[in-house]
């Protein structure tokens, strides 16, 4: 039942979106998760100390990731609060000028999210279930605010983003630093561990003012208060409603469910800092509201000086406090509600600006005011006088108490609580019950048909020994080998190139949609072939060209971009035509995906030479491909000069290494550079100028110049491509040639600098762009910076699944690009009101948007969340505080895109046609972003075997 709570909401906004009739299907669902939360309520056991109503989903073993929720006494009541609340906020929600479906599915988004969080025993799931309200937070106040509404939202996103990525950090933070056998996200574990003292004494003060800053940002506390009032006073009653009655306790519940059981040290070590910061909420705060004359305003700063009356009762250490404190947030939440609504209904008589201290409003308004004051105060009285009696009445009985105190404030100063609270020796605390089991590993596909695509099989690989692992001689000639699917391709390419050739009047859609679907049989025949990693002493063509997973994975992810792209191009053909007067864009198509896909395998210098030589001549050719537009020849010759620059520093210096080692391949260098006679000197300044041509490949600064100018000029498909395909080859690359040098403590420390420099240019200089084209090209300089940290950290398996999550995002957000640029532009201001014109287009738009800034429950936030917890796994603290300032410039501008579908006007008011192939498409990667951002097994289990490679690479090294 209670996931029927959690889940209510969220289904509800979803088929709201979908087309329902919005206020209906808003107040069914409201009541009815109203009348399961009572229904929860009444089967709930008072002197039950465990949790109840747990429900467990393991989504991901190795990271101790589960779907875990449960309610006890604390969280029961937030979640009557947050259920109570929802019904009042859709119930006194008046008439919607415009997007009235949105309007009511953001209201039931920040509910679910909200019981989501209270509900999660897992902290992960807790984090990231408060997080899915602070998008409808943001479209709630820019779209159907008053006043200075934009200021408002903008504020209050990124000053949320910011305190919730700290957050993350410090619940990162916590997870580590209990010993690897004992860790968990689940709080019942942390409660174990933190019993047993596995947390220790300087982590748990680290820890503590993480979650301080971060919770204390989130709830607006003193100095961090300035977002709250402004952005109630902008905001619709409604949203104000839920924020400031609900939202705004998941901070308080927090501290009470985290901070100060699992960090009794760090709490006594920041009490003076904690007074002193409650004091200036209530002493500074609370003059702040008296000088206030309006309403709305006063309303926000009261709601402010209230949780400093909360954190007082929490500071208090006891357990009269600790009570007050819980008692105090319902009754908050439930009054300061009711105060919203009451000034949600004075503004629609337009009496917001009313002064506060005069008793005209009542004198105006007598008839409706009055009646509307009597009833909401009899009904807001009648719900505390039951709670006190059913419910609460146990907070201050301190023979009866509740599974809040038995369960939460057992970590507190045991000598400063009440005996009788605690009883007789029978408050241990209880030790985890989790458990480990591991899923077994499903054996290859084999016995099958694998007879496609073995075409020149004889030529390519004549001993089946020398390319696949063991298996039965049936399995042998079953399975595919991994070169195959490159021949594959390359014909592919030939057939249609000779199509294109001779067939001059065919129709050259029928190409696109011959390369489609053979890359579609392609891809689907990669899924047969088994890895077989080459070693140091493979010889032949096996010294160059290797099967290992990171290779069959990337292959699989080349062909499925590649896919995507060519989706694009049909929509794309209509400017090709006009530009160069023939389709003819999938000329040589072919030997770039092969390029690609022998990026992946090559495991020697001169074969990574020429597979990257490969690519870079066929992306010339695609990026001035429009060759009557002047912008598209200039994006041509800078890719070209640079390349053939980047070319001349990558020869250079695979010289070098040569010179030093001897060697070519790199897993005989890694060998040689291993023994103590070898020049390391010589061999670190060959990879800096490997590193160099690289860094143009994956767009590092100082060396991503060419980036925002042909991104711009290149056909926008081609573009796509350059952002996806290209950086991730390079990145691949990156990773083969770096794991021979990773003993060398030089190169570590380049790559930080290299990480830094990058995050920082590239989220700085999208700021201001008003091309989406260029904002999307120093947005992937952005993203390399990310990707970067993962390579300094030495975790292959988090710039993998970082690498799946971009590609999807970035297509996603070209798909769209790519349809709305050819009705109107590419600039932000062309979006204006797409929200109206293609409701479609616009919630893609937005999927891949917030994916990209790193919104929990899609797949750009996990990759964050894998990258982040590298870095501090590794201690790189300046990467982690740089990484998490940038995010917040990356909420910025992404958002600016947002704002633009849904809130600005327009004067244009045509549909957009979406052809149904590139509609199948979009919705494929909005599921494939969420899909991956709530279970991302999948993408886990390819790379496990190589993170385990490198793992063991870099602590040989340290």
């Amino acid at each position: 039942m209670l996931l029927l709570v959690i889940f209510c909401p969220i289904v509800a906004a979803i088929v709201i979106m979908a087309g329902a009739p919005a206020r209906k299907t808003a107040v069914v669902a409201s009541v009815l998760t109203l009348a399961l939360t009572l229904l929860l309520l009444a089967s709930f056991q008072g002197s039950q100390r465990d949790f109840q109503h747990v429900t467990s989903l393991s989504l991901s073993p190795e990271w101790h990731l589960s779907f875990t929720t449960g309610l006890d006494g604390l969280s029961m009541v937030m979640v009557l609060l947050a259920a109570i609340v929802t019904m009042a906020a859709v119930w006194f929600t008046g008439k919607i000028d415009r997007y009235e479906n949105a309007f009511y599915a953001c209201l039931l988004l920040i509910s679910g999210g909200a019981i989501g969080a209270f509900a999660s025993i897992d902290l992960f799931f807790f984090y990231a279930f408060h997080e899915l309200a602070l998008i409808p937070t943001f479209l709630l106040i820019g779209i159907w605010g008053s006043g200075n509404r934009t200021a408002a939202a903008w504020k209050i996103t990124i000053y949320l983003a910011i305190g919730s990525f700290i957050l993350l950090i410090g619940l990162i933070l916590l997870y580590q630093s209990v010993p690897v056998e004992s860790r968990s996200f689940d709080i019942r574990a942390l409660k174990a561990a933190a019993a047993l003292g596995q947390i220790p004494a300087d982590a748990q003060r680290h820890i503590y003012l993480l979650l301080l800053i971060g919770f204390g940002i989130l709830i607006s506390l003193f100095p961090f208060h300035t977002w709250a009032p402004e952005a109630y006073a902008s905001a619709p009653a409604p949203a104000a409603m839920l924020h400031a009655g609900v939202l705004k306790k998941f901070g308080l519940y927090g501290l009470l469910r985290l901070a100060i059981p699992l960090l009794p040290d760090g709490a006594r070590h920041w009490t003076n800092l904690l007074v002193m910061l409650l004091l200036g909420n209530i002493i500074y705060v609370g003059l702040v509201t008296i000088a206030q004359k309006r309403l709305d305003w006063m309303l926000g700063y009261s709601s402010v000086m209230h949780m400093g009356y909360i954190f007082l009762g929490i500071a208090s250490a006891n357990i009269l406090g600790v009570t007050g404190a819980t008692v105090l947030m319902f009754a908050h939440g439930l009054s300061i509600a009711l105060l919203f609504a009451i000034a949600g209904e004075l503004q629609s008589h337009a009496l917001r600006r009313a002064c506060v201290w005069s008793g005209r409003v009542c004198r105006d308004r007598p008839s409706w005011l009055r009646q509307l004051r009597r009833r909401s105060h009899d009904l807001f009285w009648c719900i505390q006088k039951w709670l006190g009696d059913r419910a609460l009445s146990s907070f201050s009985n301190r023979n009866r108490a509740w599974a809040l105190g038995r369960r939460d404030l057992c970590g507190l100063h045991a000598t400063r609580l009440s005996q009788n609270f605690y009883g007789n020796a029978r408050s241990a605390l209880e030790r985890s019950c989790r458990s480990s089991t591991q899923l077994a590993r499903a054996r290859h596909i084999a016995c099958r048909s694998g007879a496609l695509l073995r075409v020149f099989s004889t030529i390519v690989c004549p001993n089946h020994r020398a390319c696949v692992s063991a298996l039965s001689q049936r399995e042998q000639i079953d399975m595919i080998t991994a070169p195959e699917l490159e021949i594959g391709v390359l014909i592919l390419g030939m057939v249609i190139l000779m199509f294109e050739a001779f067939a001059a009047k065919m129709d050259k859609r029928l190409l696109a949609f011959a390369g489609i679907l053979g890359l579609a049989a392609v891809l689907v025949a990669s899924f047969f072939v088994v890895p077989s990693p080459s070693t140091d002493q493979a010889t032949g063509f096996w010294s160059f060209y290797t099967a290992d997973s990171l290779s069959i994975f990337f292959k699989r992810f080349a062909l499925l971009t590649t896919i995507l792209v060519l989706i694009m191009m049909i929509d794309y053909a209509p400017i090709v035509r006009s530009s160069v007067g023939t389709g003819k864009m999938r000329s040589g198509l072919g030997e770039f995906f092969a390029g690609l896909m022998y990026m992946a395998s090559a495991i020697d210098f001169i074969f990574i030479f020429v597979s990257l030589e490969l690519v870079t001549i066929s992306f010339y050719v695609l990026v001035s491909f429009t060759r009557w537009n002047p912008a598209t020849l200039e994006a041509g010759v800078k890719y070209l000069v640079l390349s053939a620059l980047s070319t001349a520093f990558l020869v250079y210096g695979i010289t070098w290494i040569f010179g030093a080692t001897g060697q070519t391949n790199l897993e005989r260098i890694t060998v040689v550079l291993a023994s103590s006679d070898t020049d390391r000197g010589a061999a670190l300044f060959g990879m800096v100028l490997v590193l160099v041509a690289l860094g143009f490949k994956i767009a590092a600064v100082p060396f991503q110049i060419w980036v925002p100018d042909v991104y711009q000029g290149a056909p926008t498909p081609v573009t796509a491509y350059l952002s996806v395909g290209s950086k991730a080859a390079g990145f691949v690359v990156l990773l083969r040639v770096l794991r021979p040098f990773l003993m060398l403590p030089q190169m570590q420390r380049l790559l930080v600098l290299i990480a830094i420099f990058t995050l920082i240019y590239g989220n700085l200089a999208a700021l201001p762009q008003g091309n989406l084209k260029r904002l999307l090209a120093y947005s992937s300089v952005a993203h390399t910076g990310y990707l970067l940290i993962g390579v300094a950290c030495f975790d292959g398996g988090a710039v993998i699944f970082y690498l799946a999550a971009y590609l999807l995002m970035t297509l996603l957000s070209f798909a769209v690009l790519v349809v709305v640029s050819q009705q109107t532009g590419d600039r932000i201001s062309d979006f204006d009101g797409l929200g109206k014109r293609s409701p479609f287009l616009a919630f893609a738009m937005l999927i891949g948007m917030v994916s990209l800034a790193g919104v929990p429950f899609t797949a750009g936030f996990l990759g964050k969340f894998f990258i982040f917890y590298a870095a501090i796994a590794q201690g790189q603290i300046a990467l982690v505080v740089v990484g998490v300032i940038t995010v917040a410039c990356g909420f910025y501008y992404y958002l600016k895109v947002v704002r633009a579908m849904y809130w600005q006007s327009t004067a244009k008011t045509d549909k957009i046609p979406v052809s149904a192939l590139s509609r199948f498409a979009m919705s494929a990667l909005i599921l494939a972003i969420i899909g991956l951002g709530i279970y991302p097994q999948p993408i886990l289990k390819a790379f496990e075997p190589m993170r385990g490679r490198v793992a063991a690479t870099s602590t040989t090294v340290r």
